[in-house]
């Protein structure tokens, strides 16, 4: 692209050159002329002249047009090459936060497991807890039947103390 800048840089001034030598060069040719010969040739060159700058002034204009264009194409290529670094920037970013997501997923999945862990742990506890319950219900039914044999076993006792006491008493009074 730059290179057929400069190409075509060169031509414009190959041409303007040739055109400003050659003005020089009619000067010089037509000091040896007679008059109307002078005025044709003078003419003619003219018009070559006025055609010739006509096609300068547009190849002026295309190269300006093409200028445009190619400052254009530098300032989209600039962009793209900015794009392309902030895309290796965002790839790597992307590593990163790939790398911070496995550490992280890593960390659920533990998180988890001991999540899972401290529920049975906590089943296991409500388990032991209705058993302990059922015990301590167990126990208290026990002490209530032991309290109940223990007073109907006192009840036996004196029942007996005194049957005792009545024999002997009996026993004495005979």
């Amino acid at each position: 692209m730059i290179a057929d800048q400069i190409l075509v840089m060169k031509i414009f001034y190959l041409n303007l050159k040739t055109f400003f030598m050659g003005k020089s060069n009619i000067r010089y040719q037509l000091t040896n002329l007679t008059g109307q010969r002078k005025k044709k040739i003078y003419e003619t060159e003219m018009a070559n002249n006025a055609s010739e700058l006509e096609r300068l002034r547009n190849l002026v204009k295309e190269l300006e047009e093409r200028e445009v264009k190619l400052e254009g194409e530098l300032l989209e290529y600039y962009g793209l090459k900015e794009q392309e670094s902030d895309i290796a920037e965002l790839q790597k970013q992307l590593k990163i936060k790939t790398v911070e997501i496995d550490m992280l997923n890593i960390t659920i999945n533990s998180l988890q497991t001991e999540r899972k862990k401290l529920q049975e742990k906590i089943a296991h506890g409500a388990s032991i807890k209705k058993e302990l319950e059922v015990a301590r219900n167990k126990i208290k039914e026990l002490q209530r039947q032991i309290q109940l044999d223990a007073n109907q076993t006192k009840a036996q006792l004196l029942f007996l103390k005194q049957q005792v006491s009545g024999l002997q008493a009996r026993s004495h009074q005979k």
